[in-house]
């Protein structure tokens, strides 16, 4: 299911290449290296009273950061209490292919668990790719 799923990424890529998601929806060519959009990522369980886990990710989802971030996230989805997983991107700067992977892999990750991922707070242009990959990711049946 994964390496079916990285193709999917793959061929989204290029809908993907020059898009630059801002807060205020302003869309640029080229992603600047600026330290302080680092992507990072929290993981923590829901509010109290409520089971499932909560991500949070902020900064650029890129590949040339995603390398630590991806085995962070991961080790952490593993060891993390039953339940759905809520993600919230509301503070994600930029999002190339790399960065679709890493959602399209965890959607696919948590529901081979049993679990439901929700997304909140992405850009409408990753949404549409993300829902898009998703779909063409469904078992045949």
């Amino acid at each position: 299911m994964a390496d079916h799923s990285r193709q999917i990424v793959d061929q989204l890529c290029d809908d993907l290449k020059s898009v630059a998601v801002y807060k205020r929806g302003v869309a640029v060519a080229t992603p600047s290296p600026d330290p302080v959009s680092r992507a990072t990522v929290e993981v923590q369980p829901s509010a109290s009273g409520t089971s499932g886990t909560l991500v949070t990710l902020a900064g650029r989802l890129e590949i040339s950061q995603l390398s630590a971030l991806w085995t962070k996230l991961f080790q952490s989805i593993d060891r993390t209490q039953p339940g759905d997983i809520r993600v919230d991107a509301s503070g994600v700067t930029y999002c190339d292919g790399a960065g679709l992977g890493l959602l399209v892999e965890l959607d696919l990750i948590t529901r081979a668990q049993g679990r439901t991922t929700v997304f909140d707070g992405l850009n409408n242009d990753v949404r549409r790719l993300l829902n898009r990959a998703l779909l063409d990711d469904q078992p045949e049946g």
